[in-house]
């Protein structure tokens, strides 16, 4: 299990990287590694959260900084505007949801670069994952590079 100052640590990284202040909660029922969502708090105020399930992530730094520098990109590229108050689901057409994951990509691709992680278990990870492999393999290696 990936140690709690290894989480500080990147989420320090992120809110410094983007001056953006995310909710982050782990929910080990989420049958992927990371989802980002807007939830309401006890107020009922929105509030953008990534939801992570810690028990789908290898015990890596790297990794790790990826996967929720990612989810941090959808929000700090504001994909996640709510269409009614209440809502959590948004309906779209293929291309704009792959251009959201490419967007998502290259803000991680960018943070991993300007803060030196290393990209080779984090493409072993994606090797593991059925995901867009090519494209953000492209976009890692063609910013470290």
């Amino acid at each position: 299990m990936i140690q709690y100052n290894s989480i500080t640590n990147i989420l320090n990284q992120l809110y410094k990287y983007s001056n953006t202040f995310l909710h982050i909660r782990n929910d080990i029922t989420l049958p992927i590694p990371a989802f980002s969502t807007i939830e309401k708090d006890i107020y009922g105020r929105l509030v953008p959260t990534i939801i992570i399930n810690m028990t789908l992530i290898p015990n890596d730094d790297n990794v790790l900084a990826h996967i929720i520098s990612h989810e941090w990109g959808h929000h700090a590229s504001k994909h996640l505007l709510p269409i009614q108050e209440d809502a959590r689901e948004f309906v779209e057409h293929a291309h704009h949801i792959q251009q959201k994951e490419n967007e998502a990509d290259l803000f991680a691709a960018k943070f991993i670069t300007d803060f030196k992680y290393n990209i080779s278990p984090i493409i072993e990870f994606f090797k593991s994952h059925p995901v867009d492999i090519k494209n953000r393999i492209h976009i890692l290696t063609h910013l470290t590079i």
